[in-house]
């Protein structure tokens, strides 16, 4: 028997920008084609944090402006940087989600 662990590190919302794929779908396309952003991705992720409520208007992590540049953000956390996120599953559900995308690492 094999057991599938999947874990949610980020879901991002960005209502009022065009999220279809010629939009923030192209702008996640092209940072998974540039090479070592997997993998600089996969080492942010290390990195991030629940954000607090109170910390929410000072990081552009936690903007909905960020879009998918989100990647790179979080491409960028180290150890002395750490990006505060929200996890928010359930905006894909929300009847103003037009377009969800999932990158699996």
């Amino acid at each position: 028997m094999r057991l599938l662990q999947w874990s949610f590190s980020l879901s991002h919302s960005t209502l009022q920008w065009n999220g279809d794929p010629e939009g923030q779908g192209l702008i996640i396309f092209n940072f998974l084609l540039k090479s070592g952003n997997i993998e600089r991705l996969k080492n942010g992720l290390q990195h991030i944090e629940c954000a607090r409520c109170e910390t929410t208007r000072f990081w552009p992590s936690l903007s909905r402006d960020t879009g998918a540049e989100i990647l790179e953000i979080i491409a960028q956390a180290t150890a002395q940087k750490h990006v505060p996120v929200v996890l928010e599953l359930s905006f894909a559900n929300d009847g103003r989600c037009e377009w969800a995308y999932v990158v699996d690492l």
